[in-house]
């Protein structure tokens, strides 16, 4: 019985790593908000840095939320 709970433990601790993130950008006075849907938060701000990397050639930047 304990190793079903310690089972059913991992598996909920790893299911709630990922959530919804939002990466907001803004270039001038124009801003764009990305989805980033079930990603574990290193993948989101990962995902995020790569459009900053491209807004920041049009004078925006990107922030994580």
């Amino acid at each position: 019985m304990k190793k079903i709970f310690a089972a059913v433990a991992i598996v909920a601790l790893f299911a709630s790593c990922k959530k919804d993130y939002t990466c907001d950008c803004t270039v001038g006075t124009v801003t764009t908000s990305t989805p980033i849907n079930d990603a574990k938060k290193a993948d989101a701000e990962e995902a995020c840095d790569a459009l900053n990397v491209l807004n920041a050639l049009g004078g925006g930047s990107c922030t994580l939320n």
